[in-house]
């Protein structure tokens, strides 16, 4: 899950996987903003087949915060 993950990232922030943090969050990604945000989370849902309740998808603001959303899912 972990590469796939990275690899979404990389797609919805435009960016290379190459050039994302070892571990991406919203302070360290350029052009993680509310949009990119919300894109990544309608990714999620989509790639994932899980949906992302509108009350938790605040915090879902780094790659470990997401990946223990989608294992507890």
């Amino acid at each position: 899950m972990s590469v796939a993950l990275r690899e979404l990232m990389a797609k919805v922030f435009k960016r290379d996987i190459a050039d994302l943090p070892d571990e991406p969050d919203i302070d360290n990604v350029k052009n993680w903003d509310s949009l990119r945000h919300t894109m990544l989370m309608m990714s999620i849902e989509s790639e994932y087949g899980v949906t992302v309740p509108p009350d938790l998808a605040p915090t879902l603001t780094s790659y470990a915060a997401i990946s223990q959303f989608l294992e507890q899912s």
